[in-house]
């Protein structure tokens, strides 16, 4: 008696994780009808209200059904909304008089199509017939002596099929006025109207047989061989059906022996490569068992369900039992435990595939991804949960390799919540990586289901999902509320920080940098120690400490600790953007004796000009040594032209703007072409760059008086016309008297007298004269 005790109890303990399962719904538009995919554990007995808007899906089982994204890809045109009214009870909403066909698909895919009524002109009132008995059978004559035979439909099913029946064809009403002639020929008009449509199913059926959609699985009886409606089937006329991997269905008609489906589902059916069981390589897909972790433990207590298992895993001779081993590893996996799982598999010495999986499932929750060429590599085509731990087997996801994305979220959402929480977020940040940000953020969603807080992993996720939408502003805030709880991920998070300000130019605190620096002194020999030298210095030169930044970099070369690649190049890059001059050219200028540090080419170009903005021609010419690669090549050549003016060099200047175009490259030579005395085509190169004023002077300076004559803005234009004049007018004649030429050279001085009198009002210089 209590050994049937002991298994019944089993027995309930062991459905408690199923009965605890979610349900995920998944969902589809098509032409005529709207989809609705449920992924169970198994294949259940189910029930259907019988309720024209609302009818209600019913399981014995306790299960609940994850709705949250299922009218993301569906309108509200035929079903607005899913309810719960209790555990195991799924409600449709339905916005039309729809027809509802549901039916099993694979091991445990449940499909309900919501197809479109119709219209109400449209629908017949069939007359009231009485419901056949279990015992008689329907036939349809075809005309040429050949039946068709099936079973009555049993009462359940029958039930559904009244439901859709009456859906399409509501019940006949009576007439008001009592006439019996106007029932009658209602009645035949109904009569008429169920045979156009047995003609039209007729045809129908016709047209799916001649595309292969239906195909009947029944011998047809031989010639003459007639059955009439009160002759049952007889069972040893029909085809034994193939086998397959499908588990038996409970036989309720004949209907049973044909299978009907439409194009379009065959080609939905098609998509999953699991109805195949491999892989768009040929690879076979591992057994989903292999990977169902929801049974390898239950929602009890850790030390009680593992209590028994190291009871009984070692046995004579303290030999290890290695069915035991194998049970115990697997429950280590359930909690989450992989580095206590991979010792415990250590002690399974006979090979098995079991334990092999095992084995990398261990390793990804002990060290983030298996090793290289383990069993669950190829395997993210399966859809099963096989896909789900392929996706976490390698550190990143293959490019350009198809992923079943919907069976790794079902096998996310089949896990047990801790185990959500565990692997969830590097799972999410897989994705990211991938530039499958959509896909990210469904993981994060399934996390919200919980009902625990977000844990700092999760905020970190989070942070990392709203930077790939470019909510850098949110995404901040989380950082800072990770950072704040001073947890584990906390580093990471102050990383990521002061990662997002620098990339943004953003002001960074003394106290963050402060901050950064408390946990690199922390997290020595770990693997983000080096992420946080980065960081501690980073940060003090973005604050502004630049002595101590400076004095950071010494202090780790000397000590040769691993920092991240480019710390000093990120510090001169920000000296050179916002220090002060004095900090900038204590650091900038280089050591008398040795080269200057290697630095980016955009760096060392930045370096350059500012010193050459500050006057230091010879130092900045240390820092443009060398080739430069585009796009930073054209700023190269331009400041070598600017320190090779400086240097009183022009012809070296206009050698380095070679093959260069453009308003500051014309800057440029005119500068050059003013340093070599050519003031003229300075003038013109002034000019085509914009620079009036520098084009007048170079003109002055050339004199060009007929350009600056002709210049009605300029200031000395009347000047420039009487020093025109007078440089066009000929030579005194020797014929004029003396006192005539007095008289003219008089009037001229009038002239210019007035004009500079002009120009100096002009300039607000106050006349001399008075």
């Amino acid at each position: 008696m209590m050994r049937v005790i002991g298994i019944l109890l089993a027995y309930v303990i062991l459905a408690i994780p199923a009965a605890a399962q979610d349900i995920g719904i998944r969902s589809g538009e098509h032409d005529g009808y709207t989809r609705l995919v449920l992924d169970m554990p198994a294949r259940a007995e189910w029930t259907l209200s019988e309720d024209a808007r609302h009818p209600v899906l019913i399981f014995e089982q306790p299960w609940t059904f994850d709705t949250g994204d299922v009218f993301d890809r569906i309108a509200r045109n035929r079903l607005v909304a899913l309810q719960q009214p209790e555990p195991g009870h799924l409600q449709l909403d339905l916005a039309c008089d729809c027809d509802l066909n549901v039916f099993w698909h694979s091991d445990a895919m449940l499909v309900v199509d919501i197809a479109d009524g119709m219209p109400a002109n449209d629908r017949i009132t069939p007359r009231v017939r009485p419901e056949a008995t279990p015992e008689q059978a329907v036939t349809s004559d075809n005309g040429d002596g050949a039946h068709i035979a099936a079973e009555t439909v049993w009462p359940r099913v029958r039930r559904s099929a009244t439901l859709t029946q009456n859906r399409l064809i509501p019940p006949a009403s009576r007439p008001q006025d009592g006439s019996e002639a106007v029932l009658a020929n209602d009645e035949m008009q109904q009569i008429e109207a169920l045979a156009r449509k047995r003609e039209q199913v007729m045809e129908q059926l016709g047209r799916a047989a001649s595309q292969g959609l239906l195909s009947p699985n029944v011998n047809w009886p031989e010639a003459g061989a007639h059955r009439t409606e009160h002759d049952p089937p007889s069972m040893d006329t029909a085809v034994e059906a193939p086998a397959t991997d499908e588990p038996p269905a409970e036989k309720h008609s004949a209907l049973d022996n044909i299978r009907a489906q439409s194009s379009i589902d065959r080609d939905f059916l098609k998509q999953g490569p699991v109805i195949s069981g491999t892989t768009g390589e040929g690879q076979t897909c591992l057994p989903e068992a292999l990977v169902r972790v929801s049974d390898w433990g239950e929602e009890t207590p850790f030390g009680r369900q593992i209590g028994p298992l190291n009871a009984r895993l070692y046995g004579e001779f303290d030999k290890p039992n290695e069915t035991v081993a194998l049970q115990l590893a697997r429950l280590y996996v359930y909690f989450g435990f992989g580095a206590e799982a991979l010792y415990t598999l250590r002690l399974i010495e006979t090979p098995s595939e079991g334990r092999e999986i095992t084995l990398a499932m261990a390793e990804i929750l002990a060290a983030g991804h298996a090793p290289p060429g383990s069993q669950l590599a190829g395997q993210l085509e399966c859809a099963s949960s096989v896909a789900l731990w392929a996706a976490m087997s390698a550190p990143n996801l293959p490019e350009n390799t198809p992923i079943e994305t919907d069976a790794i979220l079902r096998g996310f959402s089949a896990l047990p919540l801790h185990l959500r929480r565990y692997i969830g977020p590097p799972l999410s940040q897989r994705f990211l990586s991938a530039g499958r940000p959509d896909t990210a953020n469904r993981i994060l969603r399934i996390l919200d289901r919980g009902p625990e807080p977000d844990s700092p992993e999760i905020g970190l996720a989070k942070a990392e999902a709203k930077l790939a939408e470019g909510a850098v502003e949110e995404a901040g805030e989380t950082l800072d509320e990770v950072v704040e709880k001073a947890a584990e991920p906390s580093a990471r998070a102050l990383v990521r920080r002061i990662e997002t300000l620098w990339q943004d130019g953003g002001e960074i605190s003394f106290e963050m940098a402060q901050l950064a620096g408390a946990y690199a002194s922390e997290t020595r020999d770990t693997p983000i120690h080096k992420n946080l030298l980065w960081a501690h210095v980073a940060a003090l030169a973005a604050s502004g400490a630049f002595h101590q930044a400076f004095e950071e970099v010494d202090r780790i070369r000397s000590k040769g600790d691993a920092v991240r690649e480019g710390l000093l190049n990120d510090v001169m890059g920000r000296l050179a953007a916002q220090a002060e001059d004095l900090d900038f050219l204590q650091y900038a200028l280089p050591p008398a004796s040795g080269p200057v540090p290697e630095l980016s080419t955009s760096v060392a170009n930045a370096t350059a000009a500012r010193l050459l903005d500050l006057g230091f021609a010879e130092p900045a010419l240390a820092y443009l040594r060398g080739g430069a690669k585009a796009p930073h090549h054209r700023q190269r050549q331009i400041q070598r032209a600017r320190a090779a003016l400086q240097l009183a060099k022009p012809r070296q200047a206009e050698v380095e703007l070679l093959g260069l175009e453009g308003s500051d490259i014309n800057l440029l030579r005119a500068e050059i072409r003013n340093r070599l005395g050519e003031h003229g085509a300075a003038a013109r190169l002034f000019a085509s760059a914009g620079e009036t004023e520098a084009a007048r002077f170079q003109a002055w300076l050339a004199e060009d008086w007929a350009r600056l004559a002709a210049d009605a803005e300029a200031d000395l234009s009347e000047v420039a016309a009487f020093m025109a004049l007078q440089s066009d007018r000929p030579g005194s004649d020797p014929a004029t008297g003396q006192l005539q030429r007095g008289r003219d050279l008089l009037g001229q001085s009038e002239e210019v007298r007035e004009t500079l009198r002009a120009l100096l009002d002009d300039r607000g210089v106050e006349d001399m004269d008075g």
